[in-house]
């Protein structure tokens, strides 16, 4: 699945998208972390909806996430699309380290990131599920980067 087929999908689901990249260099030089928190600051809205991670040469979705859990009461948990994208992931105690060695473990001179805003009618957990599916059933297999769906 490329961008541009997930955005077709996500689309009437969405409230806009936006996308950027991040290079791996900047990421190395001294101020990396900082240069990392910039660009999610400046490009991801603080709001709730699905990411995408992707390949910068060919546009393939590399991972699908979310930002945004309903609890029980309607209202969400704290955690938006910009707070997600600075959250621990695994055993890295933040998203810069985890994304700075996808790109050197994989050879990835930059990542595209996807930011697809939910509407209210389309919960961020409506959205993924959708994205994952459509992928699945696409590719028999989840995303690269993607444990489990």
């Amino acid at each position: 699945m490329t961008i541009n087929e997930l955005l077709n999908l996500t689309t009437p689901l969405a409230n806009g998208s936006n996308q950027f990249t991040i290079q791996l260099a900047n990421m190395n030089a001294n101020g990396g972390k900082q240069y990392y928190d910039n660009l999610i600051n400046l490009h991801v809205q603080m709001n709730y909806g699905i990411y995408a991670i992707c390949h910068s040469d060919n546009h393939q979705v590399l991972y699908i996430g979310k930002g945004g859990t309903i609890q029980n009461d309607g209202t969400f948990k704290n955690q938006n699309l910009n707070g997600r994208l600075k959250a621990p992931r695994g055993i890295y105690n933040n998203s810069y380290l985890y994304f700075q060695n996808v790109m050197t473990e994989n050879t990835f001179d930059s990542l595209i990131f996807l930011v697809i805003y939910s509407n209210l009618n389309n919960p961020p957990a409506y959205v993924e599920s959708i994205s994952l599916r459509h992928y699945l059933n696409q590719n028999n297999c989840l995303p690269i980067l993607n444990n489990e769906f």
